[in-house]
C-alpha cells in the first residue's frame, strides 16, 4: 500500500484548501482500505466542485475496486465524454468494467477509440488482444499482439498472446514455436532477477513507474494504479517480482504443454508439466493435467499418484480427481475387494463435491453394482442389486445417446479460473466439440473410420476438411472441459481407443454378465460377455472365461450336452487352475452320461464299456482334480463335489466306493459340533438319499430304510416328499409293499403340486399291475408339469393299453413320437397297436405285413432313456399275433408253423431268465426280511399278463404278493419278464394256448388225424394247466376231442361219446349246444373261416369301429382286400356259452374279433383263437433319484474372476 500511495497523484488545487484537504481524506482512506469512505469524500469533492474529473477518476477506482462496475463505468464516461484525451488509462479502466459485465464488444469498442487516439498504447493494445480473443476474433488479436511485438520484440506477455491467437486460427505449429520463446525469455529474465536474490538482494522489487501522468489544460491527470487484473496491463504487461515472473513461467509452460498434447505429442506435454511443477510444485492444476496427460499415455499406476497430490493443491479439480482416482481402481478388471472399496469412497466424495455431474453419478452405479457381486458368499441376492444399479447407468447411458450427446465432467459456471491452463475462461458460446477425450489422435481416427463409402476424391476432401474444423474446435475450446467431457469416468481411464468411443463401458458388460449369472440368467450372461469382447484388443482372457462358462451353463439347460462341455474345456484351457469351471464339466458330464431328461434313468447302472460309462469317468477325473486342488489350497470342498462323485461311482456299480466318499462327505459337513459350520438341509437331503441308494445297491435294505427315516425324524417340511418316497422305494425292494404305498400316499400328501412325486406314483402303480391309478397318477403329472414329457406320455399309454383302451394307448404314443421322434420304444409300440388295428378291422393281410416287418426289423440303439422305458410286442408276441393273420387269411400251414415258432421263442426266454434268477436266489433270499410265505397255485404266475387266470386272492396277500410268490420273504422271479418266462407254470400254460390254436388250425384245414393227437397232447401233458384255468377249459378239450372223432370215422363214435361226457362232466354248455344243433343241415366244408363280425365298442375308447350292425349270430362280408367275392352274412347260431373260447375273459384280445365257423364234418363249431393283448411290462421300479440327484445337475453361481495386477 506505501507502493501505491507514492503513485497516487494531488486531487484537490492548492488553491482551495477545503476541497484539497477532502480529496487528502479520501486518499488516505484508499490507502487504508476503506473504499467506502473514500468514496464519500470523493463524492463530497464533487459536490465541491461538480465534474472535478480527479475525483471522478478516484471515485470510479474505488467503485471498481469494490465490484460496483456500473457505477465506475459511470464516472469514467463522464470523464471520458468530458475530456477523450484527458488519460488513456481511463480507457483501459472503463474496458476493464465491461469486461466483468460480460460485455466484450462495448469493452473492445473504447479500446480501439484508446488506440486511435493514442496510438501504439501498448496496454490498450494487450488488452484488445485478449479480449479479442474471447470473442474468438483471432485476426485482430493477432494484429494487437504483433503490432506490440514489433514495437518491442521481447514483450513475453504479447508474444504469450500472438502464440494464444495462432491456436485459435489453427496454425498450430506457429503457436508451439511462440509459446517456446516466451518460455526461453521468460526462464532467462527469471534466472536474470534470481541472481540478486541469491546473494541476499530483495524479491519482492517494484514495477519501476506509476501510470504516465498527462496534462489536458491546467489540471494533472490521475495517474492512480489499478488493481490485481488492470496492473499487468498499466504497467505494459512487465512483472513486477519475481514470484509474479514465475507464476508466468508455469503459466506460459501449461500452455505449451497443452498445445503439444492438442498436437499428439504427450510425451512433451508431460515433460512441460513437470518443468512447471519444478517452477512451482505447489501447482495443483499442473499436477492434475500431468496425471491425465499421463492416462493418455497408458501409464495409469503413475497417474494415480499425481492426481491423489492435486486434491491438496488444487480445490477447483478436487472432485474430478476423486472421479478418476475411482474410475482407475475399477478399470483393471477384475478388481479386488479392497480396490473397489477405494473405488466407492472416491466416487462419493466426488458426487458429494459435484452433485450434479451426470458422469460421476453413473460411474458410482457402476461401482456400487462391483461392490454388491463382491459380497459376502451367502449374500441374499447380489446379483438382482448390482443388475439394479447397472440398469439405472444403462438408461442414462441410452438416454445420452438418444440426445445425441455427452455430458461435460463438471459444472462450469463461474469456474473461469479452471478454464485453461493460463486462467482463461472458455471462449465463445457454450455449446464446444463432444469428443472423449479433447485432442487425442484416436479420437480422430474413430471420426474419420465412420466416414461413409464415398470416392476417394469425396472422402479426401470431407476428411480433410473435416479434420481442419476439428483441430479448429479443439483449439478454440476449453482444453480442460473438453478433456474431461465423457459420459463415464471409465471411458477417461480406458486404454484402448475403441473403449473410449463406446457408447458403454466395458467394465458395464462385463458386472452385467456376472450378475446375470448370478441370477441364472445364462442367455443374457453370453450376450454382455460378446458385447464386452468387442471392445477388448486383444481379448481379455477373464472376460473369455465368464463367456464359456455361461455358454456352457446355458447349452447343458438346452440339453446341448456334448456343446457344453467343449465351453467348459474351452474355459479349462483359458484359466487352467479354475476349479469351477471343472466342477461344471463334470455336471455337463455326468448329465450326458445318464440323459437329463430321464429322472429315473440315474439310478441304473450304465452299460460296460459304453460311452456313458467313458463319460462318468471323465466326470470323476474333474471331481478328483478339483478336491486335490482344494485340498492343496486349505480349502473346503464342496458338497457338490462329494455328492456327484458318489452318485457317479453308483452308476458305475461301484456302491462300496459311493459310501466310501459319503463317509468323508459326513466328517466334513456332519461332524459333531463342527466350528463355524451349520449342516444345510438340501446337503442332509442329498447325503441321506444318496447313502440310501448306495445301500440298496449293496442289498443292505434295512440300512437304506435307517437312512431315510433318519431324514424323516428330523422334521423337515420341505424334505417330506423326498424322504418319503426314498424310502417307500427301499420298502418295495424289500417286497414290503403295504410300507411302499403308504410312504408314497404320505409323499403326495406332503406335496400335491410337484409333477415328479405324481409320477413316482405312477410308476409304483404301474409296477404293481394296477393300472386305473397308474393312469390317474401320469395324468396328473402331465397337467402339473409345463407339457407333457415324452416318458409320461408313454408311460400313459402303457395303462391305458393294459386298461384295454386301444385308441387313448395310441394317441400318447403319437404324442410321444411328436416331442420326441427318435423314441425307438414308442415307434416299436405305434407299429405294433397299429397291426392290432388292422386285426380288428378285418384288414389281415396289411397286418401281417406289418408284423412281418417288426420281426424281421433290428432292434436299433437304444438311448439310456429307452433302456428304462417298458417295451412292448415282443418277438414271439408279433410272431403270435402273425399267426392269427394268418389262421384268418386260410393258410392253416403257415399258421401252425408261427404258433410253433412263438412257442420256441418262448420257451428260449424262460431259459435265459430261469438261469439267471436262479444264479442271485440265495442272494436275494439273504437281502429280505423274512415274512410268512403265501400259498400258491399253478398257473399262479399268469396273474401279471392282462386277461390271464386269475386265482382266488388269500385274505393276507397284498396286490404285489398277488404277481409274485414269495419264499421266507425274498422275490421270486422279475415281473418285469414275460408271464411266459418268469415260471414254468407260466409257459407251461402259454403252451396250452398255442396248442389249443393249433387243434383250431387243424380244424379249420380238415386234418381230423392231426387234431385228436393235438387234442390228446394236451389232455395228458397240459392236465395241470387245463386244471388251473378251470373247469371250462377242460370241457372245451374234451369237446373238440369228441368231435374231431366223430367227424373222423363211424368207428370212433364211441371214443367221441366218451369224450362228449367227459366234457358234459366238466361243463354241459358245449355238448347241451351241440345236442341242440346236431343233425341240422350246414353248409359245405369252407376251407376259410367265415368270421362273425358284431358291431362293438371298444372298451374304454368311447369309439366304434365301422362295421355293419347285424343280430347275435350274424356275420358282414370280408374285406375286399382278403375275399374276391363277397358272401352273404351268417347267423351263429351257438349260445355265447357254447362259442368255443379256452378263456371266456373279456380282456382278452380275441374277444373282441367274432366267432369263427369252423365246419366239423356235418357238425359246425363256432369258435375263438386264445390270444392275450400284448403284455404290459411295468416301469422298472427305480428309486426316484430326481429328488436325490437332479439338484447336483444344477449349475449354480457366478463365475469368480481373480484380481488382475495393474501394470
Amino acid at each position: 500500500m506505501v507502493a501505491i500511495a507514492h503513485s497516487i497523484p494531488l486531487l484537490v488545487d492548492s488553491v482551495k484548501q477545503d476541497l484539497n484537504s477532502v480529496i487528502e481524506l479520501g486518499r488516505q482512506q484508499m490507502l487504508d482500505g476503506s473504499y467506502e469512505v473514500a468514496i464519500q469524500c470523493f463524492t463530497e469533492a464533487l459536490s465541491l466542485k461538480p465534474g472535478f474529473m480527479q475525483a471522478l477518476v478516484s471515485r470510479g477506482f474505488c467503485y471498481l475496486t469494490v465490484g460496483e462496475e456500473g457505477k465506475a463505468q459511470r464516472d469514467f464516461g463522464e470523464v471520458i465524454s468530458k475530456d477523450s484525451g484527458f488519460n488513456r488509462n481511463i480507457y483501459v479502466l472503463i474496458a476493464l468494467c465491461f469486461k466483468r459485465s460480460g460485455d466484450y464488444q462495448l469493452a473492445i469498442r473504447y479500446l480501439t477509440h484508446c488506440i486511435v487516439q493514442f496510438a501504439g498504447f501498448k496496454p490498450a493494445l494487450l488488452a484488445r488482444g485478449e479480449l479479442c480473443l474471447k470473442v474468438k476474433d483471432y485476426d485482430r488479436a493477432r494484429s494487437d499482439f504483433r503490432q506490440v511485438l514489433n514495437d518491442d520484440p521481447s514483450h513475453i506477455v504479447a508474444r504469450r498472446g500472438l502464440g494464444d491467437a495462432l491456436r485459435g486460427q489453427g496454425h498450430l505449429r506457429d503457436a508451439l514455436r511462440q509459446y517456446t520463446r516466451v518460455v526461453e525469455a521468460a526462464h532467462a529474465k527469471l534466472t536474470k532477477w534470481q541472481a540478486p536474490v541469491d546473494t541476499g538482494g530483495s524479491s519482492s522489487s517494484t514495477s519501476p513507474g506509476p501510470m504516465a501522468t498527462e496534462q489536458s489544460g491546467s489540471e494533472q491527470a490521475d495517474d492512480t494504479e489499478p488493481p490485481k487484473e488492470a496492473s499487468a496491463a498499466l504497467h505494459d504487461g512487465q512483472m513486477g517480482s519475481v514470484s509474479e515472473l514465475r507464476a508466468f513461467l508455469v503459466d506460459i509452460l501449461q500452455r505449451r504443454a497443452l498445445q503439444q498434447r492438442l498436437m499428439g505429442n504427450p510425451a512433451g506435454a508431460g515433460h512441460d508439466f513437470l518443468e512447471a511443477l519444478d517452477v512451482d510444485p505447489s501447482c495443483g492444476l499442473a499436477m492434475f493435467w500431468y496425471g491425465k496427460v499421463l492416462l493418455e499415455q497408458n501409464r495409469h499406476k503413475e497417474a494415480s499418484a499425481f492426481f491423489q497430490a492435486s486434491l491438496k493443491h488444487h480445490k477447483e479439480t478436487r472432485a474430478e480427481a476423486h472421479a478418476l482416482l475411482g474410475a482407475l481402481e475399477l478399470e483393471t478388471w477384475p478388481a479386488s475387494a479392497a480396490s473397489i472399496a477405494t473405488a466407492l469412497h472416491h466416487l462419493e466424495e466426488a458426487i458429494r463435491l459435484r452433485p450434479s455431474s451426470q458422469p460421476i453419478r453413473i460411474t458410482l452405479w457402476i461401482c456400487k453394482a462391483a461392490a454388491a457381486l463382491h459380497q459376502k458368499p451367502g449374500t441374499p441376492s447380489p446379483g438382482q442389486e448390482a443388475l439394479s444399479h447397472l440398469s439405472r447407468a444403462l438408461s442414462a447411458l441410452n438416454q445420452m445417446k438418444s440426445t445425441g450427446s455427452t455430458t461435460s465432467a463438471r459444472t462450469w459456471e463461474g469456474s473461469a479460473h479452471l478454464a485453461g491452463a493460463g486462467g482463461q475462461p472458455s471462449c465463445g458460446p457454450a455449446a464446444s466439440p463432444r469428443f472423449h477425450v479433447a485432442g487425442k489422435g484416436s479420437a480422430a481416427a474413430s471420426a474419420l473410420s465412420q466416414q461413409v463409402a464415398r470416392t476417394a476424391e469425396e472422402v479426401c476432401g470431407s476428411s480433410s476438411r473435416n479434420w481442419v474444423n476439428r483441430c479448429q474446435l479443439l483449439a478454440q475450446g476449453d482444453d480442460l472441459k473438453l478433456a474431461l467431457e465423457c459420459k463415464t469416468y471409465l471411458h477417461l481411464v480406458a486404454r484402448d481407443a475403441h473403449q473410449q468411443a463406446a457408447d458403454t463401458p466395458r467394465v458395464l458388460h462385463v458386472l452385467r454378465a456376472l450378475a446375470y449369472c448370478d441370477v441364472g440368467q445364462w442367455l443374457e450372461a453370453v450376450a454382455e460377455c460378446r458385447k464386452a469382447l468387442t471392445m477388448d484388443h486383444p481379448e481379455n482372457a477373464n472376460v473369455q472365461y465368464v463367456l464359456h462358462v455361461a455358454g456352457g451353463v446355458m447349452r447343458s439347460k438346452r440339453s446341448e450336452l456334448d456343446t457344453a462341455i467343449g465351453c467348459f474345456t474351452k474355459a479349462i484351457r483359458t484359466r487352467p487352475t479354475s476349479m469351477e469351471a471343472r466342477l461344471h464339466r463334470a455336471i455337463a458330464l455326468a448329465s450326458a452320461a445318464w440323459g437329463k431328461d430321464s429322472e429315473d434313468l440315474m439310478s441304473a447302472p450304465v452299460p460296460e464299456n459304453s460311452r456313458a460309462e467313458q463319460l462318468l469317468q471323465d466326470a470323476l477325473q474333474d471331481l478328483h482334480t478339483v478336491k486335490q486342488s482344494e485340498c492343496a489350497a486349505g480349502g473346503e470342498i464342496p458338497s457338490e463335489v462329494w455328492h456327484l462323485s458318489a452318485a457317479c461311482l453308483c452308476s458305475l456299480r461301484l456302491p462300496a466306493d459311493a459310501l466310501d466318499v459319503l463317509k468323508d462327505c459326513a466328517q466334513q459337513f456332519f461332524a459333531e459340533n463342527p466350528p463355524g459350520r451349520s449342516a444345510d438341509a438340501k446337503v442332509e437331503l442329498r447325503q441321506h438319499a444318496l447313502k440310501a441308494e448306495a445301500l440298496l445297491s449293496l442289498g443292505r435294505h434295512q440300512e437304506a430304510v435307517d437312512a431315510c427315516s433318519a431324514l424323516l425324524s428330523q422334521g423337515d417340511a420341505g424334505n417330506q416328499a423326498a424322504a418319503r418316497l426314498m424310502r417307500g422305494c427301499c420298502w418295495d425292494r424289500m417286497g414290503r409293499t403295504e410300507e411302499a404305498f403308504e410312504d408314497y400316499r404320505e409323499a403326495l400328501l406332503a406335496a400335491p403340486d410337484r409333477p415328479d412325486v405324481h409320477e413316482a406314483n405312477g410308476n409304483l402303480f404301474l409296477q404293481h399291475r394296477r393300472f386305473q391309478e397308474a393312469f390317474m397318477a401320469f395324468e396328473n403329472a402331465g397337467k402339473l408339469g409345463e407339457s407333457m414329457a415324452p416318458r409320461l406320455a408313454y408311460k400313459r399309454a402303457l395303462a391305458q393299453l393294459a386298461l384295454g383302451d386301444m385308441y387313448g394307448a395310441q394317441k400318447d404314443v403319437q404324442r410321444s413320437l411328436r416331442v420326441s421322434p427318435t423314441l425307438a420304444v414308442a415307434a416299436r409300440a405305434r407299429d405294433g397297436l397299429s397291426a392290432l388295428q388292422m386285426i380288428l378291422e378285418g384288414n389281415y393281410r396289411h397286418a401281417h405285413i406289418l408284423l412281418n416287418q417288426m420281426i424281421h426289423s433290428e432292434a436299433p440303439d437304444t438311448t439310456a432313456v429307452e433302456k428304462r422305458l417298458p417295451r412292448l410286442f415282443q418277438r414271439f408276441e408279433c410272431v403270435l399275433y402273425r399267426a392269427m393273420c394268418l389262421f384268418f387269411m386260410g393258410d392253416t400251414a403257415a399258421a401252425i408253423a408261427d404258433f410253433q415258432f412263438s412257442l420256441d421263442l418262448a420257451r428260449k426266454a424262460s431259459s435265459i431268465a430261469t438261469a439267471e434268477f436262479e444264479a442271485s436266489s440265495d442272494l436275494a433270499a439273504a437281502q429280505t426280511d423274512m415274512k410268512p410265505p403265501v400259498p400258491a397255485s399253478r398257473a399262479s404266475n399268469r396273474v401279471g399278463r392282462t386277461g390271464s387266470p386269475q386265482r382266488r386272492k388269500e385274505p393276507h396277500e397284498t396286490t404285489l404278493e398277488r404277481a409274485t410268490t414269495s419264499i421266507g420273504g425274498s422275490r421270486q422271479l422279475d415281473v418285469t419278464l414275460l408271464p411266459e418266462a418268469f415260471s414254468r407254470d407260466g409257459l407251461a400254460g402259454f403252451e396250452c394256448e398255442v396248442l389249443y390254436n393249433v387243434v383250431l388250425c387243424h380244424l379249420l384245414a380238415g386234418d381230423y388225424q392231426a387234431a385228436p393227437a393235438v387234442c390228446e397232447q394236451l389232455l395228458d401233458e397240459h392236465a395241470a394247466s387245463l386244471e388251473a384255468l378251470g373247469p371250462p377249459a377242460q370241457s372245451l378239450v374234451w369237446f373238440l376231442y369228441g368231435a374231431c372223432c366223430l367227424a373222423a370215422d363211424a368207428a370212433h363214435e364211441d371214443v367221441a361219446r366218451q369224450a362228449f361226457m367227459q366234457s358234459y362232466a366238466y361243463d354241459p354248455s358245449y355238448v347241451d349246444d351241440f345236442l341242440r344243433r346236431h343233425g341240422q343241415k350246414h353248409e359245405p366244408r369252407s376251407a376259410i373261416p367265415v368270421p362273425w363280425f358284431k358291431s362293438k365298442v371298444q372298451a374304454g375308447s368311447g369309439r366304434r369301429r365301422s362295421a355293419t350292425t347285424t343280430p347275435h349270430g350274424g356275420c358282414i362280408m370280408r374285406p375286399a382286400s382278403i375275399h374276391s367275392t363277397p358272401r352273404p352274412p351268417e347267423v351263429c347260431d351257438a349260445s355265447k356259452e357254447a362259442v368255443c373260447f379256452l378263456r371266456h375273459d373279456r380282456l382278452m384280445f380275441t374277444s373282441l374279433l367274432p366267432p369263427c365257423r369252423l365246419q366239423v364234418g356235418d357238425a359246425v363249431i363256432w369258435s375263438r383263437l386264445s390270444i392275450c393283448w400284448p403284455h404290459v411290462r411295468p416301469a422298472d421300479g427305480a428309486m426316484p433319484t430326481s429328488l436325490a440327484r437332479l439338484d447336483l445337475l444344477e449349475h449354480r453361481g457366478m463365475p469368480t474372476m481373480p484380481p488382475n495386477t495393474k501394470e
